[in-house]
């Protein structure tokens, strides 16, 4: 008899350290990632008619606002397994560093979904319980 898992199921923008401090920051943030993800759509626009493959040029400029946001990956672990044990789970699902993860860290899961907009990325149940990151590219 398998026991079965049970999961938080979130955004993750709760693993912020900044999260609810600066909503002027909140702002500029959103108003920011609007812009580099229209800049995005362009450039991928040319890169296809081109014939070349789409390419992320906000990446490397997410990662390192996500990486000051939440304080680096160790503090963003430490706060995952607080979560787990205050919550009473086995895993967390989530999507908010905008980064595909599958992971085990000590003897939680944590899953993460990467995001709809530039990756084109969700996290599928199959029937059989398995889970896989579909892709949706054009």
């Amino acid at each position: 008899k398998t026991r079965k898992k049970s999961y938080y199921i979130c955004h993750g923008h709760q693993f912020d350290k900044l999260e609810g401090k600066f909503t002027l920051r909140s702002k500029i943030t959103f108003c920011g990632g609007t812009f580099l993800y229209w800049l995005n759509r362009i450039y991928n626009n040319i890169r296809i008619y081109f014939g070349l493959k789409n390419q992320s040029i906000v990446s490397s400029i997410k990662r390192w606002i996500k990486n000051l946001m939440v304080g680096g990956k160790g503090n963003f672990h430490k706060k995952l397994i607080e979560t787990w044990k205050e919550k009473k789970v086995q895993g967390i699902i989530c999507g908010h560093l905008h980064k595909i993860e599958n992971t085990k860290i000590e003897k939680y899961e944590y899953f993460n979904a990467g995001d709809w907009i530039e990756l084109c990325t969700a996290l599928v149940e199959k029937e059989n319980g398995t889970r896989e990151i579909i892709h949706n590219r054009r």
